[in-house]
């Protein structure tokens, strides 16, 4: 049996977040990106009561700021080839 048996209202967290400075966001890895070639339009928005540092994509597809604490699913994915088309695996049951 599925832990997660309605998808529809899943968040998933990404991996990103701008804890160490508003705006400048980065991966776990540390690795910043710019917020506008991943969000979804008026995101990231910072509305929370305590701002909203981390990523997460809603079953939509709908990539937004959420405040860190929030229950997610992680990705569970990481990078394990570099050099390869293939590099993206799945890792752990609980993945999205």
């Amino acid at each position: 049996m599925s832990r997660h048996p309605d998808r529809s209202n899943l968040e998933i967290w990404l991996g990103g977040n701008d804890l160490e400075k508003e705006g400048e966001w980065r991966w776990v890895t540390g690795e910043e990106f710019r917020a506008e070639d991943w969000f979804s339009t008026g995101e990231p928005d910072n509305r929370g009561e305590d701002g909203e540092q981390c990523m997460a994509m809603n079953s939509d597809g709908a990539i937004y700021d959420v405040e860190c604490g929030r229950l997610m699913v992680p990705a569970c994915q990481f990078y394990d080839k570099p050099d390869s088309d293939d590099a993206w695996m799945m890792y752990g049951e609980d993945c999205a």
